[in-house]
């Protein structure tokens, strides 16, 4: 994260701490901050009353007043949420938390001047926190001031100072928040206040990012931190560490819960979605705008790529199922091209090693043994890349993503022979994928091992069917591997080998398009992924959209880091900064 989140050590606002000049703790050196934010938290909620009443009137002020004290609370929080993000993508790069791995005592005891600050206004929110739960234990119960209080602790820790470093990771749990509260204004605001697109969209994002960073990222950060913690025990009392164990623990139980329990947000999306379908289909047009037929497909919509891409609806390897002859699922009729699929892959990573060793003799023969064993991967993947793009073509112009704009529900759960096809040869690859990176563990570690399951299991939702229609869209990605590939090649094998023109042509194209396919087109898909998945939630289990935008939010998101990464070290070749062979050695990390 060190290139492009900024590292804060100092604290800016240490010169308004009255006393005393020379403080020889850390809780001294900060008190100032925590009583500064809970003054400010007050002075928010005191401006929100007339201010809601001028900007919303009515909307407003005819809310009960219990509401409207409960609405005043949730505007604090929400510019609480705003504080806290900042505040994490300052603090998220502080050296004790980025240098855990080799010093795991100081990512618990390590502290700065930020850090301290940091933990002083997040420490006098909780206390403003505190403050209103107690005052308004009528309306928010013991449950609110149990997390009041506990939340408070956790602050309060990191100034003795325990846990600093480690203040961004769990603030970055406020991302979700905005989302919450904008839920909460909706469900308690009169009718029109906001659009029925305004809530569809935001009941969305409110549980793909609650998933990613409440369930995904909690779960994982109170992993590490717990990892941590036990090389330092014996420098602190054991209550502390225990103490925000449990609590950490019972939130991220709540967190699950909470998750769970919206269930019922889905439900309310799915039949907001489809009202909007209904009443958009109106005089012939879609939202007022778009053609709509009243046939089965929309045959202007159905036609836009029958003229450049052929449309093929059988499976022309169905007559290769020994068994069973009346399939009953998808995965039935479709397991033995899993099966074939990743023993073709397993035969071509096979062949690999002897054919370029008669094609490239010496210059491949004298890799070291892990390099060739990528090498062969390297090929494996290219193969693939061909087979996707064959299969893209094909399948992108399947009936139902076609369709898409007048039914969106059967673009996620429409199913063809020949979808069900190139998912069974896709999840084959990544079956062949994900025994590679187990069998090679110490060569492509976790990260790869992952992607691998992350992949096949997108792929293998194609077997419910989920999201099958969409799978060319998906594909479209490895369009720009070859180019990656080949950048992996050219860094590895012996100077000479590839031209350095082939290198740096090679490389501009990576570029071009790695920034169209995957990141245009990247970002594209996924909001209208997302779109579409709105109209069928209340018709799969929550997980699945869930756990599928969640890993599509991932991986745009490494492929803004990684196209920013490219084009660094474009700048760096150009400026004669880096030579062709090294900035091909940069870039083959791009995968």
């Amino acid at each position: 994260m060190l290139d492009f989140l900024p590292m804060v050590i100092d604290d800016p606002l240490e010169r308004y701490r009255p006393f005393p000049e020379h403080p020889e703790s850390v809780m001294a050196a900060h008190w100032h901050e925590i009583v500064g934010a809970a003054v400010f938290y007050f002075t928010v909620q005191a401006l929100i009353k007339p201010l809601a009443t001028l900007i919303l009137g009515k909307a407003y002020t005819t809310l009960p007043k219990k509401t409207r004290i409960d609405f005043d609370i949730h505007v604090v929080a929400m510019v609480q949420s705003f504080v806290s993000i900042g505040l994490t993508f300052y603090h998220f790069n502080n050296p004790h938390w980025q240098n855990r791995s080799y010093d795991r005592v100081n990512s618990l005891l390590g502290s700065t001047p930020f850090g301290g600050l940091v933990g002083a206004i997040s420490a006098g929110y909780f206390v403003w926190d505190l403050w209103v739960c107690i005052r308004y234990f009528d309306i928010f119960g013991v449950g609110f001031l149990l997390h009041g209080g506990a939340a408070l602790f956790g602050m309060i820790c990191t100034l003795i100072p325990y846990c600093q470093p480690w203040t961004s990771c769990f603030l970055a749990f406020e991302l979700s928040t905005p989302f919450v509260n904008m839920n909460w204004f909706a469900s308690r605001m009169p009718e029109g206040t906001f659009s029925n697109r305004f809530v569809i969209i935001n009941g969305l994002l409110l549980m793909v990012v609650f998933f990613f960073i409440r369930i995904i990222w909690g779960f994982y950060a109170i992993a590490q931190l717990a990892v941590d913690m036990t090389y330092s025990l014996d420098k602190i009392n054991n209550f502390v560490p225990g103490a925000l164990l449990i609590l950490n623990f019972g939130l991220d139980s709540l967190n699950v819960f909470w998750f769970y329990k919206m269930k019922n947000e889905k439900r309310a999306i799915s039949h907001e979605t489809q009202q909007i379908y209904r009443s958009a289909l109106k005089g012939g047009h879609y939202l007022g705008s778009r053609p709509f037929a009243t046939n089965k497909y929309d045959a202007k919509a159905y036609l836009s790529m029958s003229v450049y891409l052929p449309t093929a609806i059988l499976d022309p390897f169905e007559k290769l199922r020994p068994f069973p002859a009346d399939p009953t699922t998808i995965f039935q009729a479709h397991w033995h091209e899993l099966v074939l699929s990743t023993l073709f892959y397993t035969v071509v990573q096979s062949l690999s090693g002897p054919l370029c060793s008669r094609l490239f003799g010496s210059r491949y023969t004298s890799l070291p043994r892990k390099t060739r064993v990528d090498f062969d991967v390297h090929v494996t993947s290219m193969v693939q890349c061909v087979v996707s793009a064959v299969l893209m073509c094909y399948h992108f112009n399947n009936p139902h993503w076609q369709n898409r704009l007048n039914d969106p529900v059967n673009s996620l759960l429409g199913s063809t022979p020949f979808g069900s096809m190139v998912i069974a040869v896709t999840a084959g690859y990544f079956v062949w994928d994900l025994l590679v990176c187990l069998r090679n563990f110490d060569l492509f570690g976790i990260g790869f091992l992952l992607h691998a399951v992350a992949a096949m299991y997108a792929f293998c939702c194609g077997f419910v069917p989920y999201c099958q229609p969409w799978a060319a869209a998906f594909l479209s990605f490895e369009l720009s591997t070859p180019f990656v590939n080949m950048n992996w090649f050219a860094s590895r094998m012996p100077q000479g080998t590839f031209s350095e023109k082939f290198v740096v042509i090679n490389g501009l194209l990576l570029i071009v398009v790695f920034f169209f396919v995957r990141i245009l087109w990247g970002l594209y898909a996924v909001v209208q992924l997302a779109t579409d998945m709105t109209a069928s939630l209340d018709q799969v289990s929550i997980f699945t959209p869930a756990a599928l935008l969640s890993m599509n939010f991932a991986l745009n998101t490494l492929n803004i880091f990684w196209f920013y990464k490219m084009v660094r070290i474009a700048i760096k070749k150009i400026k004669g900064q880096s030579s062709t062979k090294k900035a091909a050695k940069a870039a083959e990390k791009i995968e």
